[in-house]
């Protein structure tokens, strides 16, 4: 919009300078300084920039003196010519203070705005990456033990509403203190990184979560899950780790193996106060699976299988 205000202030004020020299006196006068009075008020009004506004004046400014001295107005009065020029050139160094004091406003404001939504933008992504150091083990990257309290919690309340049992599963690396000891920390962890991410592979649905209990524990909260229908999915989680094929050379399948205890409990029956119901069932068959040899699922509530 800047160099359309300066063609309108230039063609506004060359026809100011036209009428005045086609005027008698003394409203020649008049017209001829109402071109002082036109400039000042487009450059307040327009917030025309200094650089635009410069060119405005340089224009005006030669358009009046050529009406003046070479089209004979005012040519015999050379005091009543300085004048004006004095006037004009006033009147054109305040406004444009004034053009340049508003130019530096408006970009302060733009530049603190800038400033403002960077920073604004900054802390929204570190309040996201806290959230997410929060929310996520640091090593295996899959939800921590407090994400697993939150979710478990969650998924209680909507299955107790909806009357749907809901199913968890605990698992545990058969040996893994023996593999670090065997192996080196290094190698421990990229187990448990491996594991984790084979485990998130078996929560697919929305209300489902792989997630790091503790140590070399892990669990999976499912969502409208049968007794069934989590054992078929702790098996396909063992037989998933059993592919990856970790070597580990101590093992009786020389790779790592993992156990697994499996429950389902709907959480409308009055025998089953809390979730901690749930965790503990799993955490009985768990228990069961190590003791009967690793390496297997065991559901809650089953005889062990030989």
């Amino acid at each position: 919009m800047q160099p359309i205000f300066t063609i309108f202030s230039c063609v506004f004020a060359g026809g100011l300078v036209a009428i005045s020299l086609n005027s008698i006196e003394p409203y020649s006068y008049f017209y001829y300084n109402s071109v002082t009075v036109m400039m000042v008020i487009v450059f307040a009004v327009s917030r025309i920039q200094l650089k635009w506004g410069i060119i405005v004046a340089i224009i005006i400014s030669l358009t009046q003196n050529l009406a003046m001295i070479g089209f004979g107005l005012m040519s015999n009065k050379l005091a009543i010519i300085a004048i004006s020029n004095y006037v004009f050139f006033v009147s054109a160094v305040s406004a444009l203070i004034g053009t340049f004091m508003v130019e530096r406003s408006l970009r302060q404001n733009y530049l603190q705005s800038r400033i403002l939504s960077i920073k604004n933008r900054d802390l929204e992504e570190f309040n996201l990456n806290l959230q997410y150091m929060v929310a996520v083990d640091g090593l295996t990257q899959i939800a921590n033990r407090s994400t697993l309290d939150r979710t478990l919690t969650i998924e209680w309340q909507r299955a107790r509403r909806k009357r749907e049992p809901i199913g968890f599963i605990m698992m545990d690396i058969d040996h893994f203190k023996l593999f670090n000891d065997t192996y080196g920390h290094q190698a421990g962890d990229e187990c448990l990184r491996v594991v984790a991410a084979t485990l998130k592979d078996c929560a697919l649905r929305p209300g489902d979560l792989a997630a790091r209990y503790g140590g070399e524990e892990f669990a999976l909260v499912l969502s409208d899950t049968s007794l069934e229908q989590a054992r078929i999915v702790a098996e396909r989680g063992r037989q998933k780790i059993m592919e990856v094929a970790i070597s580990y050379k101590k093992s009786a399948q020389a790779h790592v193996t993992a156990s697994f205890g499996v429950a389902s409990l709907a959480p409308g029956s009055r025998r089953h106060s809390g979730p901690e119901a749930l965790i503990l069932a799993a955490d009985r068959a768990l228990y069961r699976a190590k003791r009967s040899g690793r390496n297997r699922v065991v559901v809650d509530g089953e005889p062990d299988s030989a």
